[in-house]
């Protein structure tokens, strides 16, 4: 990994050719990618960095949507240094699409996965988050800090079995590096998000591959609208997979990818 002073932590897996940068989600980090991307070094040259507030890159004094959008952007600008291919995972997601819409110079191309541009189907966080977001800030880190760990998912679960319970803790304890304010304010954002985004997602030319998990119920509605908002778009839901089909699923996660990223070298745009 690069660790710039006072800016993002960041890591070139290697590859040649026009970049292809993958942006982790909420809580999570590079590392979320770095065990499954190699493959895709036959076509691009891969990069993988760590948010504002997560992983190894710096904490903040105050986190936004607006301030990760604004950094991401400065990352392509100064370290990427070219048109790039984007993939935003989650947050991730909903971070890079700012920069679709409005410097959409920066891309050649763009996959939104397990994402959303208007509002996450359902009844939104857990009961204990939402009573975290609802308190001061330093109460809030404080309980965040304390929180029990989470209890097995049926992801999870899948998880262990195709990478091991070590390797779950190891990738644990790099997520788990999170600043808790980002947690905290970058949550009630998410709380408070009014789907305002949606319908610029309809500027949006670059070829676009909307994929989802097809059992991550809060965003496989989100992704249906995406796909049928942004013109160059196409959905890709892959079955049996949850919030990180790359984790879970790997192999159909590549062959999405894969099938992307050739259409774009291909030519593909808007349809015809």
């Amino acid at each position: 990994m690069t660790h710039p002073p006072g800016g993002l932590v960041w890591r070139d897996v290697g590859g040649s050719g026009r970049p292809f940068v993958l942006v982790h989600g909420y809580t999570g980090s590079s590392d979320d990618f770095a065990h499954v991307v190699e493959p895709l070094t036959e076509l691009r040259r891969i990069i993988i960095f760590d948010l504002p507030g997560h992983g190894e890159s710096p904490r903040a004094g105050s986190y936004s949507l607006e301030a990760m959008s604004a950094a991401v952007a400065g990352f392509l600008v100064n370290t990427v240094g070219e048109e790039c291919d984007l993939l935003g995972h989650s947050m991730g997601g909903r971070v890079v699409l700012p920069i679709a819409i409005e410097r959409p110079e920066l891309l050649r191309s763009l996959i939104l996965m397990d994402t959303w541009a208007d509002t996450p189907d359902g009844e939104g966080g857990s009961e204990a988050l939402n009573a975290m977001l609802a308190m001061p800030d330093a109460e809030a880190v404080a309980a965040w800090k304390r929180r029990p760990a989470d209890p097995p998912t049926a992801e999870t679960e899948l998880i262990v079995a195709r990478w091991g319970q070590d390797w779950l803790d190891t990738h644990s304890i790099h997520n788990n590096r999170v600043d808790p304010l980002a947690v905290i304010q970058l949550g009630r954002e998410f709380r408070d998000e009014t789907g305002a985004l949606l319908p610029a997602t309809g500027s949006i030319r670059c070829p676009t591959t909307v994929l989802v998990g097809e059992l991550d119920d809060p965003f496989v509605g989100p992704s249906h609208r995406m796909a049928a908002t942004i013109p160059a778009a196409e959905l890709v839901i892959i079955g049996g997979a949850y919030h990180s089909p790359q984790l879970t699923h790997p192999e159909e996660w590549r062959t999405a990818v894969f099938r992307h990223l050739e259409r774009v070298d291909a030519g593909s745009a808007l349809p015809g």
